[in-house]
């Protein structure tokens, strides 16, 4: 039974009387034109009464309180190997980063001149660079940096 797409998202709200009255108005006109979508709502309609008036059945006595314990021991039982083996993972994951990181530095740096006999204050001096501009923390710094200011 092929119902028609714009009336089928409609139906079960329809069914359960959760429509606006203009959507409602539209699936009630559509239904008295399509068969198709007649026969699909007296089956939704059918369906709900079997339900309605179903047996209920209560659940024995201490039924939720045994699935959820249940529950929570198959979850603590699934997740003792899983956050190990992740922590390794990252572990071996970071390392490989580092010693890629290590090798890359050493290869871009074969033919450097070596900077270690140099100190701090030469390897942090911003004298590589263009005069800063005016009003810029780059200006402010070398003022202070020019003037011997010290706390």
């Amino acid at each position: 039974m092929k119902t028609c797409s714009i009336v089928k998202k409609h139906l079960p709200l329809f069914v359960d009387d959760e429509l606006s009255t203009t959507d409602r108005k539209e699936v009630e006109a559509h239904v008295r034109m399509c068969s198709d979508c007649a026969n699909e709502l007296e089956d939704m309609q059918i369906m709900q009464q079997m339900f309605r008036y179903a047996d209920k059945y209560r659940a024995p006595f201490g039924f939720t309180e045994r699935v959820l314990a249940e529950a929570v021991s198959q979850h603590k039982q699934k997740s003792v190997f899983i956050p190990c083996f992740a922590k390794v993972a990252e572990a071996f994951v970071l390392m490989i980063i580092i010693a890629v990181g290590i090798a890359s530095g050493n290869f871009l740096m074969q033919g450097q001149p070596s900077q270690k006999s140099d100190s701090l204050a030469t390897i942090f001096s911003l004298d590589i660079f263009e005069t800063a501009p005016p009003g810029s923390i780059g200006d402010a710094y070398l003022a202070v940096e020019g003037s011997d200011y010290e706390k």
